[in-house]
């Protein structure tokens, strides 16, 4: 949607800024207050769209709170079924602005992010912009962890094509969805990936999406995610992921590739599993090639690990 200012002949850019949150009320809090503090692009206005996934409302004080203290137009709602899909599908179906942009509820925003975001897509003519995620970590995480590497995939330079794609720091227009009725896939919901298939099949639609390493967020990475459980999971998730969207546009028949590079990640990681003890950089190979090596046959067989 777009507003005219006939007073100034100014034709003013909505951005519908939408967080899908469940149970974090802190965390939650903590991103809208540096959302207060963001640096407007020229010649735009901002909504923010909350969607609340915990049917007792946990979040709706924070909001409430939050909606005393901002200039900004801030809906909430609450969407009561554990899936992460149909929470933001939620949030899309809301969102007024021509403009769409995601930030998780356990991230916060440089006061940039959404300036960079917004100049990155006019600059280069591009249909969505993916923002660098940075790590902050919680206090008493040994530093041996604190490594960017170790929780989020590479970032290619500014103006290159994403090749990671992800619903975490984005910034999109709305005419791809409804234009094409792409919503993020419920299927995906509690198994982790909606994001990535949600984006890929807009780029098959003829979807251009680039980085912007300058529109910068921060992700809160508390001391359970260090621990080999949770980069095990993650690594599984990232892999039933990757053979799941394989299968899905390349066809059946790939299952056959699929499962023995599988077996190969898994015969390599178990072998750097006892180095893994003694050198963390070892054991998060170990346990990368491990996880997506098991998560990749799980995606090419069909069963899948609930992670949401």
């Amino acid at each position: 949607m777009t507003i005219s200012d006939f007073s100034k002949n100014k034709v003013i850019t909505l951005i519908s800024v939408c967080i899908a949150t469940f149970k974090r009320q802190l965390l939650l809090e903590q991103l809208l207050e540096s959302l207060s503090k963001l640096l407007i692009p020229e010649n735009t206005e901002i909504e923010i769209i909350i969607v609340d996934n915990d049917k007792d409302r946990s979040a709706e004080n924070v909001v409430q709170k939050f909606k005393t203290l901002t200039n900004f137009q801030v809906s909430y709602f609450v969407q009561p079924i554990k899936n992460i899909s149909i929470t933001r599908n939620k949030a899309l179906e809301n969102a007024k602005g021509n403009l769409i942009a995601f930030i998780d509820d356990d991230e916060t925003a440089d006061e940039k992010w959404l300036y960079n975001l917004y100049n990155c897509l006019k600059n280069y003519n591009s249909d969505g912009v993916f923002g660098l995620v940075v790590p902050r970590f919680e206090e008493g995480i040994n530093d041996k962890f604190k490594k960017r590497e170790y929780f989020f995939s590479n970032m290619g330079v500014t103006g290159t094509e994403a090749k990671y794609m992800f619903a975490g720091s984005v910034l999109f227009k709305s005419e791809l969805v409804k234009k094409n009725k792409i919503f993020f896939d419920p299927e995906y919901g509690i198994t982790g990936g909606e994001d990535s298939d949600f984006f890929n099949r807009l780029k098959q639609h003829g979807a251009r999406f680039i980085n912007c390493r300058e529109a910068i967020s921060y992700e809160f990475i508390s001391k359970e995610r260090t621990t080999r459980k949770f980069f095990y999971n993650r690594f599984i998730r990232g892999g039933q992921t990757y053979a799941r969207n394989f299968i899905k546009h390349k066809g059946e028949f790939f299952i056959g590739i699929l499962i023995p590079k599988a077996f190969a990640k898994i015969l390599i990681g178990t072998a750097l599993l006892l180095p893994g003890f003694f050198h963390t950089k070892f054991g998060i190979k170990s346990l990368s090639l491990l996880g997506s090596g098991i998560g990749e046959i799980r995606g090419s067989l069909g069963f899948y690990k609930n992670i949401h």
